[in-house]
């Protein structure tokens, strides 16, 4: 099938399925869709995670947690209060359980 072809049973510009032919756009799903309609077939968009989502959250949580009670700690440091290391492995593993039972947007912060 030509480029204008396929345009046409799309309803597409030709120079836009050129373009896309040189990989040279982002495409949207809706285009997709009508390529893969005047291809004879259907699209299909299944997500991938590479972990799933709860192994991502859990995560997410700890580097959040770590996160937080490194700033506490640091600043605990500047008035020469530095907590030792067994403490601050309790306050991250607390700081974690505190935020699986109340879940919050904070964990998706960089």
């Amino acid at each position: 099938m030509t480029q204008a072809q396929l345009a046409r049973r799309a309803g597409l510009p030709q120079s836009h399925v050129a373009v896309i032919e040189m990989g040279k756009v982002d495409l949207k799903v809706k285009t997709l869709r009508k390529i893969f309609n005047a291809l004879g077939g259907g699209l299909l968009v299944v997500p991938r995670f590479p972990k799933t989502p709860s192994a991502i959250v859990a995560e997410r949580i700890a580097m959040a947690a770590r996160k937080k009670v490194a700033r506490v700690a640091g600043t605990m440091a500047l008035e020469k209060q530095i907590p030792e290391t067994a403490m601050i492995d309790r306050l991250i593993r607390a700081e974690e359980e505190r935020m699986l039972r109340e879940p919050s947007s904070e964990i998706w912060e960089e």
